[in-house]
């Protein structure tokens, strides 16, 4: 984990409601159902639905930090998802990306080099 630096880039994206698909995204998190992995308990975009509103803006794992001035922080998933479905048929939505910034560019280790013959 220390050859790559994680920055995160906060950015706000501004979702027009579609009458079909909504806003076109699916979240997930929150700390009543933590990342199975890291335990991470922040709102993520799980889902964006490809021509929705959100193709293009956003992506899978984006962190959701605010819906419409609401801050998203430590809160369970069904906040979140009302929130969403508050915001009638416009919702501004500020996120957080990370940006992997490689430090040292390093080979990814694949398994053809490998001809130490065990």
């Amino acid at each position: 984990l220390g050859m790559e630096d994680l920055r995160w880039e906060q950015f706000t994206v501004t979702l027009h409601k579609d009458s079909k698909k909504g806003f076109g995204i699916a979240v997930s998190g929150g700390k009543d159902n933590p990342h199975f992995e890291n335990g991470e308990t922040s709102i993520v975009i799980s889902d964006v639905l490809p021509d929705g509103p959100a193709d293009g803006l956003l992506q899978d794992f984006d962190r959701v930090v605010m819906v419409n001035g609401t801050l998203l922080d430590n809160v369970t998933h069904s906040f979140a998802v009302q929130q969403l479905r508050k915001c009638g048929k416009v919702a501004t939505i500020v996120l957080k990306r990370p940006r992997k910034v490689p430090v040292v560019t390093l080979q990814s280790p694949s398994l053809d080099h490998d001809d130490r013959g065990y």
